[in-house]
């Protein structure tokens, strides 16, 4: 078989990218009175086969204004029997009629003996039903005269005698006939937790990982790009020779240490506590996850204040007590009721928060030139903190659960009090030598 091109393609009308929406009689007051919300409608087909009637009534007031989308449930085009020529003929004069931008159909079959089903089955994934299928899409595009797309099904079940996956099935079709994909992210999903084959919570948050040591990058340039430019006499060092020397320098290290523990911490109680709050038995629905998330309102309002804790205290004891703050709230989220572990998330967001503040600040004090590049590279181990986070408390959750996790978490605040502890050894004589410079 080889690949065929059709005379009708998309219509000029038709934005892209573009979103639409169902057509549904109740709402058509509504789309005719408001403004214009959406770039395009999708309709079924069987719901418009009959003669006349209120419903193309609508359907051409509809067409008037905006493109259609005509999505088929009937075709049946993963059986083995010949497709319905009544059937295919009846769409193909709602086609001509109405001609729509897009025609999309499923990877399905629903008749069998002249006997029509109530679903959309599934079929194996081998030789045979690659043949049939790609010759019943071409029999369709040819008898419309357009390219069709073909949606992926959702399954409930696998066949032995399947010899290759969804993924190479589809473009293989795709390949042999021309024809393009509707991808339906639910079906997705539904297929991925009937057959198991999840990538787990390690790999589905790589992604977000990555952003975050996007966003310390970004976050870095920007700085650098809005520093003010030094007098020719007073030029700043080359980049590298900077970064060597704010490396060099003790206490800096040991804060850039905090911010990645930080970050790893945070990360690893707001991302993987949300799968705690919707399994039993906490089982909270969408909503109530997302009102879960107003935990951070003290966090908003207790983190301006690090500052002046800073100066009555000192930055060591105001990051101590802030982790400590924070590893309070650890246990709370291992018990089985929400108070607790509502309580237990705000416990660490007020101490992360702070604790990020007092380590921020002390940055700008303890770089002796360039604080624009320090702070970049205190926002690069931030970042780096969360992408280790996610991708190694993943592995966690995923092999040993969630008290795993929370010993994770607990390990990385440990490990930046002592951070913190080493910090002030070091304070000391940092500050010695610059006052030294200042009056030499």
């Amino acid at each position: 078989m080889t690949t065929r091109s059709h005379s009708r393609t998309f219509d000029a009308d038709m934005p892209v990218p573009a979103v639409g929406a169902g057509l549904k009689p109740e709402h058509a007051e509504d789309i005719f009175a408001g403004l214009r919300r959406a770039d395009f409608f999708e309709i079924h087909a069987e719901n418009y086969m009959g003669a006349g009637g209120p419903p193309h009534h609508l359907l051409q007031r509809i067409r008037a204004d905006y493109p259609l989308s005509i999505h088929g449930v009937g075709l049946s085009i993963g059986g083995t029997a010949p497709l319905d020529c009544a059937h295919l003929l009846r769409l193909k004069r709602l086609v001509d009629v109405y001609e729509p931008a897009l025609f999309s159909e499923h990877l399905a079959w629903s008749t069998h003996d002249g006997i029509f089903l109530n679903d959309l089955l599934p079929l194996p994934y081998n030789d045979i039903s690659l043949a049939h299928v790609c010759d019943h899409v071409n029999e369709v595009q040819d008898t419309l005269g357009m390219r069709m797309l073909l949606e992926n099904p959702s399954t409930y079940i696998t066949f032995g005698a399947s010899s290759m996956t969804e993924v190479e099935f589809l473009r293989a079709v795709a390949r042999r006939t021309g024809c393009g994909l509707l991808l339906d992210v639910n079906n997705v999903h539904v297929s991925a937790v009937n057959h198991g084959f999840d990538l787990g919570l390690a790999a589905n948050f790589y992604f977000f990982s990555g952003l975050n040591l996007a966003g310390a990058l970004l976050v870095y340039l920007t700085i650098r790009s809005t520093m003010p430019t030094a007098p020719e006499s007073e030029a700043l060092p080359a980049s590298f020779k900077v970064w060597t020397q704010h490396l060099r320098n003790r206490p800096l290290r040991a804060t850039f240490g905090i911010g990645f523990c930080i970050l790893f911490a945070f990360i690893g109680t707001f991302t993987y506590v949300n799968f705690v709050l919707v399994q039993a038995p906490l089982s909270l629905n969408r909503m109530a996850l997302g009102l879960v998330y107003f935990v951070f309102l003290p966090s908003i309002v207790t983190t301006p204040f690090a500052g002046a804790v800073v100066q009555r205290l000192g930055t060591q004891a105001t990051i101590w007590g802030a982790l400590a703050l924070a590893g309070l709230g650890l246990p709370l989220l291992l018990l089985p009721a929400l108070w607790a572990v509502v309580l237990g998330m705000m416990l660490v967001g007020v101490g992360t928060f702070f604790a990020q503040a007092a380590a921020t600040g002390f940055v700008g004090r303890a770089a002796s030139a360039d604080r624009g590049a320090a702070s970049g590279i205190y926002l690069a181990c931030y970042f780096a903190g969360g992408l280790v986070g996610s991708a190694l408390l993943g592995h966690l959750f995923d092999a040993f659960g969630w008290p795993a996790c929370v010993l994770g978490i607990a390990l990385a605040l440990l490990a930046a009090g002592i951070l913190a502890f080493r910090m002030r050894l070091d304070l000391a004589g940092q500050f010695t030598r610059r006052e030294t410079e200042d009056r030499a």
